[in-house]
């Protein structure tokens, strides 16, 4: 499949069955020419490096494993449906101003919010296979401020940090693993585990 010369690609083309989808770099800004919604089958979308504002069609897909959407201009995520299967995420390089959203991913596994402008993380808290995140490159305070309901997440193992205000504290570390105590690795360095 290949888009028109206008970056669009009709919907009339686009397989109601397919599992995977690349719409990537096509400096799209809307989502709604593509049906999008009406993939049900759709297991993996890439729609990374293009210029959208919002993923309202995306919200919907409750057989997406993986989306990628990294280098567009987002500021929200869409509040994604419940019994989401989504297991991979990544919005990264955007301006997310918050992590609101993702409540009902109950699956999510990894999650790269890199280079946004979060001042906190919200509502990852119910997400009980949460096994790594990246919040590197945003505008975290403190670790008590910027990733007070990770206390929650007892499958995170890997934490990214770096590039926030909290990483400038020599102790952030210690203060990340006591308040996390499941996080074994935190900017790639060994986290020691509490006594």
């Amino acid at each position: 499949l290949f888009p028109s010369r206008h970056g669009a690609m009709p919907a009339e083309r686009l397989d109601p069955d397919q599992e995977h989808l690349s719409l990537a770099g096509l400096h799209l800004d809307d989502l709604a020419p593509f049906q999008i919604h009406s993939l049900r089958c759709l297991r993996t979308l890439n729609l990374s490096q293009n210029r959208l504002t919002s993923l309202a069609p995306v919200a919907d897909l409750a057989s997406l494993l993986s989306l990628d959407v990294s280098r567009n201009r987002l500021t929200h995520l869409p509040q994604f449906a419940q019994g989401s299967c989504l297991q991979t995420l990544d919005a990264s390089q955007n301006r997310l101003v918050s992590s609101r959203g993702l409540l009902y991913c109950f699956q999510l596994r990894a999650v790269d919010l890199r280079y946004n402008k979060l001042k906190r993380v919200e509502q990852l808290e119910t997400l009980s296979e949460l096994w790594e995140l990246d919040v590197s490159f945003n505008h975290l305070p403190t670790v008590e401020r910027g990733l007070r309901t990770l206390a929650l997440n007892t499958a995170l193992t890997i934490l990214n940090v770096a590039g926030n205000p909290l990483a400038n504290t020599p102790a952030h570390r210690s203060r990340i693993g006591a308040l996390v105590p499941s996080v074994r690795w935190v900017d790639g360095v060994k986290v020691s585990a509490g006594p």
